[in-house]
């Protein structure tokens, strides 16, 4: 149970996950749940594209759909490999148990902090702060822990891990979209490719450049595909969050 006052809780049977309220963010006292469960159990389990896969088990949240006043705090144990910055963890979130979105709200180490500054005000607010900080949130370092921002709770929350994805926003003007995983690889758009601005992603992983000496002449034809493939004036293809709701 948790009210105006806040609170923190830690899974049982050595689950790891922790949420934390923050005073002042939940507007009556509620019942928080948190429930693991296997993927395969789902109706509607999340579509996973390729190179995608589950790092946690999903995470049955309630009451579903509570609201709170501000920010909550999940933090979730994960056994994905990133490989440096090859892959990347995202969160998606399922507010009726059968359609999938990304979760938007980003969990940056500044967020987070902000969050817990701004709960813990007043004449002792910085040893509050200091000991909540120390006592209620693991080591930022620490890459084996999601953690989650939300205002509020979904029926589910899912980790994904997937290739690293670079995403900008292009538009009639042209433009060109590189890959920090292999800096060698650009997608190019040409002046007039796209009639309006949206927002590109693009996936690149590291075996894409092997050390037989031809990783060059790899990226070289890659890169020409893609030249190719954004040249085109129009383009009939779904997204991947159009794919997923299928």
């Amino acid at each position: 149970m948790v009210d105006a006052r806040g609170g923190a809780m830690r899974g049982c049977r050595h689950s790891g996950v922790r949420v934390i309220i923050p005073p002042r963010k939940a507007a009556m006292p509620m019942r928080i749940t948190c429930r693991y469960m296997k993927r395969e159990k789902l109706a509607h389990p999340p579509v996973l594209m390729e190179g995608e896969a589950c790092a946690s088990r999903i995470l049955e949240m309630g009451p579903s759909g509570a609201k709170f006043l501000g920010p909550v705090i999940i933090e979730v144990p994960h056994f994905a490999s990133l490989r440096g910055k090859e892959r990347e963890i995202v969160i998606f979130r399922s507010d009726n148990g059968e359609t999938w979105r990304e979760h938007t709200l980003e969990a940056t180490e500044e967020a987070v902090l902000e969050v817990l500054n701004a709960s813990f005000e007043g004449e002792n607010g910085k040893k509050k702060r200091e000991q909540k900080t120390n006592n209620g949130l693991d080591d930022f370092s620490n890459n084996r822990i999601t953690r989650i921002l939300t205002t509020d709770f979904p029926q589910y929350f899912a980790i994904i891990t997937r290739i690293r994805q670079e995403v900008h926003a292009i538009g009639p003007e042209g433009g060109i979209l590189s890959s920090t995983v292999v800096p060698q690889v650009q997608a190019i758009f040409p002046e007039g490719a796209l009639t309006k601005k949206i927002k590109v992603g693009l996936q690149v992983g590291n075996d894409l450049v092997d050390n037989d000496g031809d990783g060059e002449k790899k990226a070289n034809k890659s890169r020409r595909i893609l030249n190719r493939l954004f040249c085109l004036k129009r383009c009939d293809c779904k997204t991947k969050n159009e794919k997923r709701n299928e």
